[in-house]
């Protein structure tokens, strides 16, 4: 306590515990006396036994940051439909040593000027508000100390420095989330997501949605809008647990679950060749028209795990050579590899597909290469994983410019 505001300058307490202290000594008997009341006591457990639209009309004041606070404001705030409930509200947390208050004599009578909360953080805290002084704490600790093995998380926590301290700790959750669904090979919809994030399928709001959006491809984190399906066209008859499902009599292509793939036994039928592509109008136009032994199968750009999960299953039981024809393009390539990758583990030839140095010559509306590109052909490049399309990136470095898929199908 400051040496003004030491314990002999306040009154000895009252039956009720408060003491008191005149601000302008010499006047206190004036008409423009004023003075301070508190208790010298706090009665935490107390707060139990108030009422229910007092702890509400309470809740509504601790909404604001400062500690001192005019009464003209609070009553304003209380409306006149709590005028009552205000005035009972002020004498129980002085009571109970939550408040000290300023009151000024005006004619004869004091009247309450203003209010300074003590503890404020705390007793937000008792009241089911956040506790604004371990939120900082806890953000800065989180600022400091919080590392994320994926630079995309890495980067996007880097943000959150200058977010306000509860809608950073919320955030980093969501990227440690994000960090833990990666690590266990999880996918689904953004309501999964958000039922493994917070327990809650509706629990991340959309401000929280377009910040992960506008961050992160949430596809290649394997969370989608919608639940996650797998596009193809087979001349195939799938066992699965409780009876057959024949491909063969869809005219065009099916969509099939992850779940429902993996749960698939064994396969009927024989394929000549899978026929992979990206791009969806093209996929679509080739499984209406594909030869009785072909198989297609559509790829969503870069493949998520669970597509990379699912097309190894099927690729055990129904293995064939593939064609695989993506944009192209330095994207396109990526892509293209990370598929092959899959007939290469399972021992099984693969090869590109409309994807030479001559197919992106006779493209009539060549696309300009980005700086993007470059440096993620010159990455391919660098990890010598452009063997099967040497020739096309050659070209492309060479001529710099890339292609759409559809000028080579449609």
């Amino acid at each position: 306590m400051a040496a003004e505001d030491s314990q002999q300058l306040w009154s000895a307490p009252d039956v009720l515990g408060i003491v008191c202290r005149h601000l302008d000594v010499g006047a206190v008997t004036t008409a423009r006396g004023k003075r301070r009341r508190r208790a010298l006591n706090r009665r935490e457990a107390d707060i139990e036994l108030w009422l229910p639209a007092q702890k509400q009309l309470l809740r509504d004041w601790l909404k604001g940051k400062n500690a001192v606070r005019r009464w003209t404001a609070l009553l304003k705030l209380a409306g006149s439909d709590r005028f009552t409930t205000a005035n009972a509200l002020v004498q129980d947390l002085l009571a109970t040593g939550w408040i000290e208050v300023e009151e000024q004599r005006r004619r004869g009578v004091w009247e309450l000027t203003q209010i300074e909360f003590f503890a404020l953080e705390e007793l937000r805290e008792r009241l089911g508000l956040k506790n604004r002084d371990k939120l900082a704490i806890k953000h800065q600790q989180l600022s400091s100390s919080a590392e994320y093995s994926d630079p995309q998380l890495a980067r996007l926590s880097q943000d959150l420095g200058t977010m306000p301290a509860e809608r950073a700790i919320q955030r980093h959750q969501l990227l440690q989330a994000l960090e833990q669904w990666q690590g266990q090979q999880l996918f689904g919809t953004r309501r999964d997501f958000s039922q493994f994030a917070r327990g809650n399928t509706k629990a991340l709001s959309s401000s929280e949605w377009q910040w992960l959006s506008d961050g992160l491809d949430l596809e290649e984190w394997n969370i989608g809008r919608h639940t996650a399906t797998l596009y193809l066209r087979a001349p195939i008859r799938l066992q699965l647990p409780d009876g057959e499902l024949n491909l063969k009599v869809v005219p065009d292509f099916i969509a099939l679950t992850p779940e429902t793939i993996a749960s698939v036994a064994a396969i009927k039928g024989r394929v000549q060749r899978w026929q992979v592509v990206e791009n969806q109008t093209c996929f679509e136009k080739l499984a209406r028209q594909s030869g009785e032994g072909d198989a297609v199968l559509w790829v969503p750009g870069q493949p998520p795990s669970w597509w990379q999960t699912a097309v190894a299953h099927l690729l055990t039981l129904c293995p064939a050579p593939a064609q695989i024809a993506c944009d192209p393009d330095p994207a396109g390539i990526r892509i293209a590899l990370t598929v092959g990758q899959l007939w290469q583990a399972c021992g099984i030839d693969w090869a590109p597909w409309k994807m030479t140095a001559d197919d992106l010559a006779r493209l009539k509306h060549p696309l300009p290469l980005s700086d993007k590109d470059k440096a993620l052909l010159e990455g391919l490049i660098a990890n010598d994983q452009l063997i099967p399309f040497f020739f096309l990136a050659s070209a492309m470095l060479r001529l710099g410019i890339k292609g759409e898929q559809e000028e080579l199908f449609l």
